[in-house]
């Protein structure tokens, strides 16, 4: 390298010598070329910072980044050597590195790297898709660059032969003129002895000789050139000799002197020979000419087509290549961004987050563990995670680690741990591996929650469920008790109250009967409001007994046919959807699950109140149906009837509510009270619509356990 920078020649690396093809030698014969000078120097320093401690901040990427270097160095001049032309791969000189140094760089550069891979420092973040196609698409690239760069030399050494030739004829043409001109103007000065004939003699003398040393030298590389350049030169001399001689003779004799030697021919014949020896060099450079510009030609059009197919191959995979490590740069970005954003909420989560390698040694602790725990996190990382388990807790560290080396994850592990202060403390433990991007494990991630609250809010709620039990079974058995004082009560109703009542009517009856005569009308309208009181009172006490019994009957759950039971319902409540005066319209319903008993009874309510309420209507329309309404079957009973007004639909369901006159529409006001109950044991809902005059819609679900 001091060579190159300060000139110097000290022939210590003949080892390096470089022959090129061609038969060129290094310019600067004993010395290596520039490029193995700089590889040297660039491995040499390599190897020193490699050689620095690994505490070393920036020694992994410096050498890493020689090591890329030098790859590259050695890769471009083992391209070129491919290419059969290694002098012209290279920028410094005219000679590149022979193929022996230009492998060992390329494998120099490779071990630097496998030393950076080796220690950690020199991961690819690019997926092992996209490095090895950038890898292939630089390889193409400089494939391309080699070809077309090596055409580019091609062309310069075809049009450096081109000029060569031209060269070539030039002198020769040049040497055919002056030598003509020379041999006139002497065959002028001997007949007429003119001494203005020969000033320029010794300046045609000079360039005939240089000329000739010109072909001499250019024609060089050519045998039969320089077989000819070879009888030339001594031709040339005999001639200008010869010449000499005549001139001198005609000056000392006279032209009568000179006759019979200028007569003999001499001096024609050796010019002949002369200019047909120059004839035949030029016309076998001109041949060359041809054949060389034809070569040149060729060549030039190859390297226009490739020049531009290399730029356009190396923007193609240069393009790519950006979009490609745009995309990755971007999911870099992306992923860096969620790992501060997973580190930020690691930090801030109030549950312990603790790292530790597979020896149980701490090598992460968080904020929410110091809280936890007691312990900062330079007291913990480092120590063993065996300082947060009680004595009779150390075997399960021990049972934790080997799950996680079987490839298990411990979920919600619920023990106790020991804090700084000596105090333990119910936690749940989550423990997931840690693997390295080569899939191996390398650790694992603890999340400790605090469940001390909780568990002892599950100690009161045992304690509360264990009261509760208690309280429930004294509920239950003043349940039992209640509902056999309701059962007394209603034998009581059934027999006891209702004796009276039929002996008040049956009696009334009898005086209608038996001294109706003898009565007064007055008398006997009392009588009528007797009797009609004593039956509405049995009328209200079997609803009453009917509306207590349904919320104690246990419900035999089974699939019915709601149009049957509707059929059946009309036909017992003397229906006739024959009747012109009552258009009874029954559309297609779903089968469904319920008490077929309490079902019949909310059809018989339904139905009677429909066309109780109706039956002032010519004709009186009845329809049945059932609709869907969000995933739900909705039945429903609509009539044309008098309707009521929505401001008091609430209380169409309490018992003995009505919302018209008794003397008007009979009835106990019990029916659909009676409806609700047994559609709310079924797990449904049943609500109405109405509008005075307009009728009234009365709809029901049945929860969402039908078939």
């Amino acid at each position: 390298m001091a060579e190159y920078l300060w000139g110097l020649g000290l022939g210590i690396d003949r080892a390096f010598y470089l022959v090129i093809k061609g038969g060129g030698l290094n310019p600067q014969a004993g010395r290596m070329s520039g490029t193995s000078a700089y590889c040297f120097v660039l491995s040499g320093v390599a190897l020193i910072v490699a050689s620095l401690p690994r505490s070393f901040l920036f020694r992994v990427p410096v050498f890493s980044a020689l090591g890329i270097t030098i790859l590259i160095v050695g890769c471009f001049n083992v391209t070129g050597h491919l290419a059969e032309n290694p002098g012209k791969f290279s920028w410094w000189t005219e000679a590149g590195i022979a193929m022996t140094p230009a492998a060992a760089f390329t494998l120099f550069g490779l071990g630097l790297l496998a030393v950076a891979g080796s220690e950690g420092g020199f991961n690819w973040s690019l997926s092992p898709t996209i490095a090895v196609g950038f890898s292939l698409g630089v390889i193409l690239m400089l494939f391309v660059t080699g070809i077309a760069f090596n055409y580019t030399v091609l062309l310069r050494d075809a049009s450096e032969r081109v000029s060569h030739t031209q060269e070539v004829l030039r002198n020769v043409e040049n040497s055919r003129a002056e030598l003509a001109t020379l041999v006139g103007d002497q065959q002028r000065f001997l007949v007429s002895g003119d001494e203005r004939l020969l000033i320029e003699q010794d300046h045609f003398l000079n360039e005939i000789r240089g000329s000739v040393r010109i072909i001499s030298k250019l024609t060089d590389d050519n045998p039969s050139q320089r077989e000819r350049v070879r009888e030339l030169g001594p031709l040339v001399n005999s001639q200008l000799e010869f010449g000499a001689d005549l001139i001198e003779s005609r000056r000392r004799l006279g032209f009568d002197g000179l006759s019979h030697r200028i007569q003999g021919g001499t001096s024609s014949s050796i010019a002949e020979r002369v200019d047909r020896i120059l004839r035949d060099i030029g016309d076998e450079e001109f041949t060359l000419l041809g054949l060389r510009e034809h070569h040149s030609d060729a060549i030039g059009k190859l390297t226009l087509v490739l020049l531009p197919l290399g730029v356009l191959v190396s923007l193609t995979i240069l393009s790519v290549g950006l979009f490609v490590l745009n995309g990755s740069y971007n999911q870099w970005k992306q992923a860096e961004t969620n790992a501060r954003k997973l580190a930020a909420i690691v930090e801030s989560s109030d549950d312990g987050m603790i790292g530790k390698d597979m020896n149980s040694v701490v090598t992460s602790w968080n904020k929410g563990a110091e809280v936890l725990f007691g312990y900062q996190a330079d007291e913990m990382v480092g120590q063993s995670i065996m300082k947060l388990l009680p004595p009779d807790r150390q075997a399960e560290e021990v049972q934790i680690l080997d799950k996680i080396r079987r490839g298990e994850n411990v979920r919600h592990f619920e023990t106790v741990r020991r804090r700084k202060d000596g105090t333990d403390i119910d936690v749940s433990v989550t423990v997931s591996p840690i693997r390295d991007p080569a899939g191996g494990l390398t650790g694992a991630s603890k999340v400790v929650r605090d469940i001390t609250e909780r568990k002892k809010a599950e100690a009161r709620i045992l304690e509360l469920n264990q009261s509760l039990e208690e309280r429930v079974k004294e509920r239950t058995a003043q349940l039992v008790s209640a509902n056999s004082e309701l059962e007394a009560f209603s034998y009581s109703v059934s027999h006891d109250l209702r004796a009276p009542l039929r002996a008040m009517d049956g009696f009334s009856q009898a005086v209608l009967e038996d001294f109706g005569e003898q009565l007064p009308g007055e008398g006997k309208r009392y009588l009528q409001i007797i009797r009609a009181g004593a039956q509405r009172m049995g009328a209200l006490i079997d609803d009453l007994l009917t509306f207590s019994r349904l919320s104690r009957a246990p419900i035999d759950r089974q699939r019915l046919d709601m149009t049957k039971l509707v059929k059946d319902a009309l036909d017992e409540l003397g229906a006739k959807t024959g009747d012109p005066k009552v258009r009874i319209e029954v559309g297609p319903m779903p089968e469904s699950m319920g008490d077929p008993a309490l079902m019949k009874q909310v059809w018989l309510n339904l139905l009677s109140n429909a066309l109780k309420y109706s039956r002032k209507r010519e004709p009186s329309v009845i329809q049945i149906g059932c609709e869907p309404r969000q995933g739900r079957d909705v039945f429903f009973v609509k009539d044309n009837g008098t309707g009521f007004d929505m401001l008091y639909a609430n209380k169409l369901f309490g018992v003995f509510q009505r919302l018209h006159r008794a003397d008007e529409y009979e009835g106990t006001g019990v029916g659909l009270a009676i409806v609700q109950r047994v559609i709310h044991r079924h797990g449904g809902e049943v609500w109405a619509d109405a509008a005075v005059d307009r009728g009234a819609t009365f709809f029901f679900t049945l929860g969402r356990n039908t078939p």
